[in-house]
This record gives C-alpha cells, structure tokens and sequence, in this order.
C-alpha cells in the first residue's frame, strides 16, 4: 500500500509514462528517448502522440530547447508534451513559449486506495462487458473517438496487438443492448491506472461513467491491485471525487501551435 504523499504522485506519474510507453510496443506506434525526453507516436493515426518522462532540467540550455522545435518542426517527434506541472516548472515553461509551445489543457492526478471505496451493485440496466472480440471493439472505438479525442483518428490494430496482455483491459457498458460508456485499465507494477472512461454525451448524469468505473476498479482489486490512479479532466473530476479519489498532483498538456 503506498502511503506517503510524495509516493503517491510518483506512482501516478510513472502510471502514466509506463502507460505511453507501453503502447509504444505495437508495431503501428513510433517510440524514441533520448536524455531530453521520451515520445510516443502512431505512425498512421492521432494517438498516440506525446512527448513524455521530460527531464526539465535540461531546458535551461538553449540546445535542449533548439532540439525539441527541431524534432516537432521535422515531425520527428509529436507536438503535444505532457509534464506534472508545479511552481518548479514555470521557468521550463517559459523556455517552451519561446518555441511557440504552450499549455493548453490541464489535468489533475488522483489517486484511491481500495480499501477506501465501498463496492455498491451495478446497476442492473446497465450491462458492462469486457472487451473480447471485434464488434465490441468497434464500439469501444467510436465512443472513445467521439466523446474525448474529439472525432481524431485512432489506428485500432494498435490495441488488437494489445488487449490480449495481462497489463490492459478493456470495458464497454451497454444499455438497452446500446454502446454507451467505456473504460480501460492499465496495471503495471501493481499500479491500477484508469484511462478513457467516456459516456456519450445525451446519456449523461445516468450514472453510467461511474458504475463503469467501479466495475474497472473492482477488475483491479480482482488482480490484487490496491492503489488506483487517473488523470482527471475538469468534466470527470466531481464524479471522481465523489468515489473517494483524492487530487496530489497536476499535469499540463502543452502543445506547439500549428502542428
């Protein structure tokens, strides 16, 4: 059990990085490091695309920096970088809006213990399903596109390479036999990471993000997971809160204008 504050947040940083990493494995998504940065991205799609595991101390040396817009301007490495943000941070920043890069979005990172949440039933018109063949995967597809990465593409053979492994799982929730909500779990050195948990948009304040994130953390603790993070935007951070996550830490999306 991980107890102490600043464990925490780590665990929810590196939750995140392994996650990128991790799809990185697929033939269909470019991987590079180097001692600047780390970067994921697909070779034919818009996700995934970031730049991660930043070393910010290197930015105060204007080669670092010439070498990031190198990289993004030559599309050698994607223009959306993700980094845990604090006061610590602004002098990087800085460094980056001289290259036209810029936050654009923020997410909080949460962290729940399982003993904290109490298990309640799923609601019984709610079917939730794991994702085990093509059809389902089609619809986990289209309500994740539609509903967070705002219609981007995403290259499903990414994930038909990867479900199949012990670290994700997929979830889709059906009611009336619809589509309507989906979830993934990323479990990597006993860290339960929950990752695009999406209800289409008329069908919200159902209920159904939250029975299908219960269920995607009950899978967890089945696994003998007991820490479980996310990354949470401002529309899911209520509901979040409400199932006993706490905020530790922040995260900024930063991304080169134009590309």
């Amino acid at each position: 059990m991980i107890n102490e504050k600043t464990n925490i947040i780590k665990a929810i940083e590196q939750n995140l990085f392994q996650f990128y990493a991790f799809f990185s494995k697929s033939d269909f998504v470019d991987y590079g490091e180097n001692k600047y940065y780390k970067f994921a991205k697909s070779k034919n799609g818009d996700w995934p695309n970031y730049i991660f595991d930043i070393n910010h101390t290197y930015f105060t040396d204007k080669k670092a920096v010439d070498k990031l817009k190198h990289d993004i301007l030559n599309n050698n490495s994607p223009p959306f970088l993700i980094y845990k943000y604090d006061d610590s941070m602004r002098s990087f920043e800085l460094s980056l809006e001289t290259i036209g890069i810029r936050p654009v979005m923020q997410w909080k990172g949460m962290a729940l213990n399982e003993k904290e949440l109490d298990f309640p039933d799923i609601k019984k018109d709610l079917q939730i399903k794991s994702v085990s063949n093509p059809e389902l995967l089609k619809a986990w597809f289209n309500i994740v596109c539609n509903e967070i990465l705002s219609r981007k593409k995403i290259n499903t053979d990414i994930f038909k390479d990867l479900i199949s492994t012990d670290e994700i799982d997929l979830f889709v929730g059906l009611y009336n036999n619809e589509p309507v909500a989906t979830s993934l779990s990323f479990n990597s050195n006993n860290i339960g990471g929950l990752y695009l948990i999406a209800t289409k948009e008329h069908l919200r304040g159902m209920g159904f993000g939250t029975q299908i994130t219960k269920q995607t953390i009950k899978n967890l603790v089945s696994k003998g997971v007991e820490n479980i993070v996310l990354h949470s935007t401002g529309l899911g951070e209520k509901v979040y809160k409400k199932l006993g996550f706490k905020e530790y830490c922040k995260f900024n999306i930063a991304w080169m204008l134009g590309k």
